[in-house]
Order: C-alpha cells, then structure tokens, then sequence
C-alpha cells in the first residue's frame, strides 16, 4: 500500500510507477502489487485488508 497526501488519481500513480515496478518485479522474480490510499482511506476504510496493513505495515 503506498499512502499519499492530496487528491488521488489511481491511474496517474499506475504510469508513474509501472517502470520501477516492473524493474524490480523483474529483478526480484516476484509479483508487485500497488494499492493507493489518502491517509483518510488508510485510517478509516474497512475490511480484512487494511486492517492488516495497518497492523503489519512498515512504513517506509
């Protein structure tokens, strides 16, 4: 889960990121997902998924 101040836009974060995902997918042999959040959505959204991000998060 990468968090992010300001207004979100998925889809612009998606093009941002793909090369150094996929640099380091490649690099790794391993599968990277991206999730995108505003600190609100971190703090309050619901489900079995935040809740363990939240918990087992690292902040970076």
């Amino acid at each position: 889960m990468i968090v992010l101040s300001g207004p979100l836009d998925c889809w612009q974060e998606v093009q941002r990121t793909s090369q150094l995902t996929s640099e380091l997918s490649i690099r790794y042999d391993t599968d990277i997902s991206r999730v995108f959040a505003t600190p609100a959505q971190y703090a309050r959204a619901a489900g079995s998924f935040y809740e363990n991000v939240r918990r087992e998060g690292v902040a970076a």
